[in-house]
Formats: structure tokens, C-alpha cells, sequence
């Protein structure tokens, strides 16, 4: 009897002393949660009727990490201490985790969880206008160019700088106030709040500088446009270098970084307008301001760079300079009248441009804040009679037909006084009767 008593009771007995499997729960984050960034404080709590031996996680069914050391972080140093978990590394979507705990007996228990990793990436903008630059009014359509690397819909915004909005992406604009630069900015957000910006200029009426008796001079902050180059770099207008000239300051090439740029590669421009009459050989002169090894710059005329890089010597204080290093000077050369286009393009960042003049006299260098900015007005019409255009009707202009004489028209269109498409004795006469004319 008792030893059918300890018979049926055996299994009840070791029953008894026979330990249940870990039960593991998940902490730190819940089932369908999403996550991102650098995340804290996921855990592994363990219930166990024996000595716990390790904590094994897994990733997607990836091997993650193995804790020893309660707690058992799945973001550990094996010590028990938690760091942070770069989730950025990681693809956008769902994973699942799983934390599987053994005890000294080699028994074990898990738990699983399911949750979304999704790091915004802010989207990237860029923007058109066409056409960028015409008379007023003018109607402008913009083009706004933005991708969301996660596929997200966007919302689109513009100020056109004129005090108009849109939300569209491509909207058409007309510009109607006043003749000067504006600044349009093209703005995206994602669902998440990221959002990037990009801007375009728009020259809308501005007539160009007027080149008068072969000078034109130019304050370096009234640009009629100007082109980013990709990297943030610009030409910022400031006014805190004493001795500009002017109202508005000038320009500077900024940041202040000591970046080197060559012609060509990419570097922010800024682009001055001017409408010449006279033809013939015009020396560049740029008055600037520069500090210990921030200090040049290159210029091009109609997208052709002209010589080599001017670089500043003279530091800390406004220093006129129209030649390149070897004392070249920056020189255009004009072989008929034309609307042309000056660009300052970035050399060594930090340097400030205040004031340009383009000059047809090779002993002309200019002198302090140099002459006063040249007019931006209608050309009044030619006077009958002045082909060399300095003003006046004079025996200078017949020796300039004299000159001319045997020649097309294309070669020395000036030289076709009364305009019958022929250079012969007949112009000679129309300027002699034109005589004393102003």
C-alpha cells in the first residue's frame, strides 16, 4: 500500500520540481509602432523559476544580440546598460523582433513583436522661370521640381516676392509693379513637417546700364541677376564695411570659409546688364574688399571668361584692381553695338565687390568710390550724323566714313550714315551736312 501510495504520487512529485519554460515580455515598444531615428529602451523582461542564462535577439530572424547581464537590453552594452538604436540604417518598413530568453536548463521562452521603422527623409526642391527676365508686365511660367525620397505627397507653396502666392507646383505669374529684381521662392513640405526651399531671380523691367562716351559704371549690389551654384554659396548684399558706395552696400561672396573656385566649376555668379553703343576695347575695373586669403574672383562677358582670376593684394580696406596677377588687364573687346552681359563669378569666398566700371580709356583707372552708376534709361535715338558716337557731329565722323569707305555694311555698320545699306560718298556728304550737330 505504501508503495503504491509513492508510485501515484511520483508523477505529481516531480511534477512539482519540474521547472515551467522562461516567459518572456517585450517592453519599450509596442505591436504596429512606429519608429525611427536613434531609439531608447527596448527590453526583454524575464520570469523564470531557474537562473537565467542568456537573452538571444533577433531581427527579421537575423541573430541581433545575445545579453547575459539583466536588464536585458536589445539595445545593450552587455552590461545592462542601454544605448541608443540607429534605426536610420535600417530600410523603411515593417520588422519584426523577437527576444528568446534560456534558462540554466537549456529551457527557453520567447516573445514577438511586429513594428513599422520609417525615417523621413526631407524632400529636395529646384525651380524655372520662363522666361526669367522681359519687360513689364511680364507673365512668368514657374516650374517647381521636387522628389520625396519616401514617395510621400508634397504640398507646394510660392511667394513670388511681389506680395503673390500660389499652392500649385507650376504656377504662371505676371509681374506688374515696379521694374526691379525679384526673388521667388518655391517651398515643399512632406506629411512630416520636412520640407526644402529653392529660389529663382527674375529681372522684371529692368532696362540695362547705359554705356555713355565709352564709360559705364555699375554698383555691385543692383545686379539684374544672379545664378546659384548648387554647393549654398552666394553673393549676399551687407553693409558693414565701412566706405561703400552708394545706398545699399555691396556684395559679398559668402560664406567665409576660404573655399577656392575656378571658372567653370560650379560658383555663384551674379550678372550685370549694359547696353553699349560704342565698339571697340573696354578695360574692367572692380572695386573691392578683401581679407587675408580671401581675395579673388573671375569675370566673363556673354558666358566667355575674360583672362585670368583677379586677386586682391591690398587687405582690409576697398582697393580698385583691373588686371589679372602677370598684370594683365581684364579687357572686352566689342566689334559692334550689343546688349552685353557682365558676370562676377565667385573665386576665393569672403571677397566683397562694391562697385564695376568699364572703361574705353587705357590710361583711365578709377579712384575712390569711382564715377557715379551709370543711368538705366531708353537710348535716346542716334543723332543723324554722329557714327562714332561721341555726341557730337565733327570731323571725326568723316574721317571714320572716310575710313570706312569700300567696306559692307557688316563689317562697319556705323559707317552707314543715311542708311541706304551702302558705305560710299553719299554718307560722306550726310555727315558733312550734319556738321556742328548735338
Amino acid at each position: 500500500m505504501k508503495r503504491y501510495a509513492a508510485a501515484w504520487l511520483m508523477p505529481l512529485l516531480l511534477a512539482a520540481y519540474c521547472p515551467a519554460d522562461p516567459y518572456v515580455d517585450i517592453l519599450g515598444i509596442y505591436y504596429g509602432q512606429e519608429i525611427g531615428g536613434i531609439y531608447y529602451g527596448i527590453e526583454a523582461v524575464v520570469e523564470s523559476q531557474t537562473p537565467v542564462d542568456r537573452v538571444e535577439f533577433y531581427l527579421d530572424g537575423w541573430l541581433f544580440r545575445v545579453e547575459t547581464i539583466p536588464p536585458y537590453y536589445f539595445n545593450g552594452d552587455h552590461q545592462g546598460v542601454p544605448y541608443g538604436w540607429d534605426t536610420t540604417i535600417y530600410p523603411n518598413g515593417t520588422y519584426t523582433m523577437t527576444a528568446i530568453a534560456f534558462d540554466d536548463q537549456q529551457l527557453s521562452g520567447l516573445a514577438e513583436i511586429s513594428f513599422d521603422i520609417f525615417n523621413n527623409r526631407p524632400p529636395t526642391a529646384s525651380c524655372q522661370a520662363d522666361p526669367a527676365w522681359g519687360d513689364l508686365p511680364l507673365a512668368v511660367q514657374f516650374t517647381g521640381i521636387a522628389e520625396d525620397p519616401d514617395n510621400q505627397a508634397l504640398d507646394y507653396s510660392w511667394n513670388f516676392g511681389d506680395g503673390g502666392q500660389s499652392p500649385l507646383q507650376h504656377p504662371e505669374h505676371t509681374y506688374s509693379g515696379e521694374a526691379r529684381v525679384y526673388i521667388a521662392w518655391f517651398t515643399v513640405v512632406d506629411p512630416k513637417g520636412a520640407s526644402a526651399r529653392s529660389r529663382i531671380c527674375v529681372r522684371a523691367g529692368m532696362l540695362p546700364y547705359l554705356e555713355e562716351n565709352g564709360l559705364v559704371a555699375m554698383e555691385a549690389e543692383n545686379y539684374d541677376y544672379w545664378r546659384e551654384d548648387g554647393t549654398g554659396a552666394e553673393w549676399i548684399k551687407r553693409k558693414d564695411k565701412p566706405g561703400y558706395s552708394g545706398d545699399d552696400g555691396f556684395i559679398q561672396h559668402a560664406p567665409n570659409s576660404g573655399i577656392s573656385y575656378g571658372f567653370g566649376t560650379p560658383n555663384p555668379s551674379v550678372e550685370y546688364w549694359v547696353d553699349f553703343l560704342k565698339t571697340g576695347r573696354y578695360y574692367v575695373w572692380l572695386r573691392g574688399f578683401a581679407s587675408a586669403g580671401n581675395a579673388a574672383c573671375s569675370v566673363s562677358f556673354n558666358t566667355t571668361p575674360l583672362e585670368g582670376t583677379l586677386r586682391w593684394t591690398v587687405y582690409n580696406s576697398w582697393h580698385w584692381l583691373g588686371a589679372v596677377a602677370a598684370g594683365t588687364p581684364i579687357t572686352i573687346d566689342l566689334t559692334e553695338p550689343c546688349v552685353g552681359i557682365l558676370a562676377i563669378h565667385g573665386g576665393e569666398d569672403g571677397l566683397a565687390i562694391d562697385k564695376i566700371v568699364l572703361t574705353s580709356d587705357p590710361f583711365y583707372k578709377p579712384s575712390g568710390t569711382g564715377p557715379a552708376a551709370s543711368q538705366r534709361i531708353e537710348r535716346p535715338p542716334p543723332l543723324p550724323g554722329d557714327v562714332n558716337h561721341d555726341g557730337v557731329v565733327s570731323i571725326l565722323d568723316l574721317i571714320y566714313v572716310r575710313n570706312a569707305l569700300g567696306k559692307s555694311v557688316s563689317e562697319a555698320p556705323d559707317a552707314d550714315a543715311n542708311g541706304d545699306g551702302k558705305i560710299n560718298v553719299l554718307d560722306l556728304i550726310f555727315v558733312r551736312n550734319h556738321l556742328g550737330t548735338h
